[in-house]
């Protein structure tokens, strides 16, 4: 994307919160607000990064997706509460289900492909390394991220044998569409799996 239609986009995604107070972005989307500092606390994929306001300056600067990302949550985020359970892509209303076998799909790619040559526990480190949370669970490993607070992700991933590739699946909690769109979704997923499983 030419840098030029990347800032517009930044600009209009800012220009939509201007009219926002800080408390009301703060408890719709489940964020610390830092009154003295002006500016949103929280924690990035394991990286500690702020959001000032009211000029929405994210420190440090992600990549452009995930910094069009971020403001998209903050935009969105209503407050619904997390809900039990996880669901795919799939499952999303607007739209999930067209997306979700493809998504699928791509995403077995991207693993396979950040996953070559690396041992289970260099996976393991690191998704540790990154925020991630290992968990118990039917896959060879399963993980959960926290991309903003009330946006979780959950990766089961199984590891390649002699018999079959590498294969992932993300899941998302059941409130995902009260904070991003599904192709919001999408591309968080893809940032997930690039940026844990590639530094």
């Amino acid at each position: 994307m030419a840098n030029r239609q990347y800032e517009e986009m930044l600009s209009a995604a800012k220009l939509k919160l201007k009219d926002r107070t800080p408390e009301d972005l703060a408890e719709k989307g489940n964020l610390f607000y830092d009154r003295e500092k002006q500016e949103f606390c929280f924690e990035l994929f394991g990286t500690k990064t702020t959001v000032s306001y009211p000029d929405f300056v994210i420190s440090p600067e992600p990549n452009m997706w995930l910094a069009l990302t971020v403001f998209q949550y903050l935009d969105e985020a209503d407050g619904f509460p997390l809900q039990e359970g996880r669901m795919g892509l799939s499952e999303f209303k607007e739209g999930g289900l067209i997306r979700g076998s493809s998504f699928d799909r791509e995403n077995d790619k991207i693993i396979r492909q950040v996953t070559a040559g690396k041992s289970p526990e260099e996976i393991k480190q690191a998704i540790l390394e990154n925020g991630g949370e290992l968990m118990e669970g039917k896959a060879d490993l399963c993980a959960k991220f926290s991309f903003l607070p009330n946006f979780p992700l959950y990766l089961n991933l199984w590891f390649a044998d002699e018999e079959f590739p590498a294969s992932c699946k993300v899941l998302f909690n059941p409130s995902a569409e009260h904070y991003l769109k599904v192709e919001a979704a999408g591309t968080i997923t893809g940032i997930l799996l690039f940026e844990t499983l590639t530094h």
